[in-house]
Formats: structure tokens, sequence, C-alpha cells
């Protein structure tokens, strides 16, 4: 039973990360959802929909990973879970913000 909500989690990103991916999921970026359309314009979002869907497939992954184990890591991976979910966490907001605005 405890495998069940880090499984229906992880597919339930997935599912979203997917969705943005093959561009029918604009409405679930936040912040580009509720802009105005000058502000859309500003971003690309071929650009933006691939940094999103691809952090949220590696939030899902992780997440996959760790429901695996079930909170019982190898020590090699003990470190590594955490850290590289917040580094992904961390690092989807800076990429849309720098590599996803178009040039002026």
């Amino acid at each position: 039973m405890e495998l069940m909500i880090p499984l229906f989690t992880a597919t339930l990103v997935a599912g979203f990360g997917l969705l943005i991916l093959i561009g029918h999921g604009d409405s679930l970026i936040a912040g580009y959802n509720t802009g105005s359309k000058q502000e859309k314009a500003r971003y690309n979002i071929r650009r933006l929909r691939k940094v999103i869907g691809i952090g949220m497939l590696l939030v899902a992954a992780e997440t996959l990973v760790l429901s695996l184990y079930q909170f019982d890591l190898p020590p090699a991976l003990s470190w590594l879970w955490p850290w590289g979910l917040l580094v992904t966490i961390a690092l989807m907001p800076l990429l849309a913000y720098t590599c996803c605005k178009k040039k002026a």
C-alpha cells in the first residue's frame, strides 16, 4: 500500500510532462498560463515546453526510483536522490527564464 502513492504521483507527473512535451499542456505551465499576450510573446514556447516537460519527466523518474527502493536506497544512491531532485526542481525555472526567452 505504501508503494501506491509514490507510483501514482510519478505516473501523474510523467503524464503531465508528456502532455506538455507534445504541445497540449501549455495551460499547465505555471506563470505562462496567467501571462498576458505580450508576456507570452517574449518566450519561445517550444523551448519552454522542452525544459518543463523534460524536467517533469526527470522528477517523475527520481520519484519512481525512490518508490521502487521503498526509501531504503543503497549507500551509493542515498545522497544522490535528494540532491538530484533539488537540482532538477531548481534548474527548471532558471532555464525557463534564461534560455527560453526570445532574443530582443
